[in-house]
């Protein structure tokens, strides 16, 4: 049995400069092991997007938090990242000899690979075949999901969420919903899912439940 706990943040910052964190629970909710494998792959991508920020954009970063990541996090950012990628799928072991100089001078003379299920491309010397009957307008001509997928899935969930007793409606009736109405097909409903939140269409009111902002 899984349980995901919702609660709030809160951070201390006592006389000494020293900050501390901590989560009051609200709520307790049991989950599958398939929903807690999305939210573990999902908080481990974005925390390598955040790696990535503060390695690349430290110029960017307030005077303060640049001065703690210089002194605490920098030699340990490439071995994090390295974590981060295995938990995520991108590599199958951590390097044993990984260390920040190494790891920056792999990197600059080695573009970063895809994942595999993202070397969708067609050989440069055949015309690429047009998507299939039931995921057309999915997508673009880029891979992007497309605002009229989105727009459909938003006005989806809404009727979901009015139709429910709570005004809610489960994540996983949504995907397969999503599927049914043929608003994308099964590899791409979870992108379409993302996006409404990268938007502010949608929120969770407690883990695995989804509500519409209307």
């Amino acid at each position: 049995m899984f349980v995901a706990v919702t609660g709030k943040l809160n951070i201390y910052k006592p006389e000494d400069g020293q900050v501390y964190v901590s989560v009051r629970p609200e709520s307790l909710t049991q989950v599958t092991e398939t929903e807690r494998e999305l939210w573990m792959e999902e908080t481990t991508r974005q925390t390598l997007t955040r790696i990535k920020t503060l390695v690349t954009s430290p110029d960017k970063l307030p005077p303060e938090i640049k001065d703690v990541i210089d002194g605490c996090y920098r030699p340990a950012l490439s071995d994090l990242k390295d974590i981060v990628r295995v938990a995520a799928g991108l590599n199958e072991t951590v390097s044993p000899d990984s260390t920040p100089d190494s790891a920056g001078k792999k990197e600059a003379s080695k573009p970063e690979q895809a994942p595999a299920q993202q070397k969708d491309t067609a050989p440069e010397d055949k015309t690429p075949e047009g998507p299939p009957a039931d995921t057309a307008g999915t997508t673009d001509i880029t891979g992007n999901i497309t605002e009229d997928a989105i727009a459909a899935a938003s006005n989806l969930l809404g009727e979901l969420c009015n139709s429910s007793g709570n005004g809610t409606v489960g994540a996983n009736q949504f995907l397969d919903r999503i599927k049914e109405e043929k608003i994308a097909p099964a590899e791409k409903s979870h992108a379409v899912l993302k996006a409404i939140f990268d938007r502010g269409l949608a929120y969770e009111p407690q883990i695995g439940r989804l509500k519409a902002v209307v």
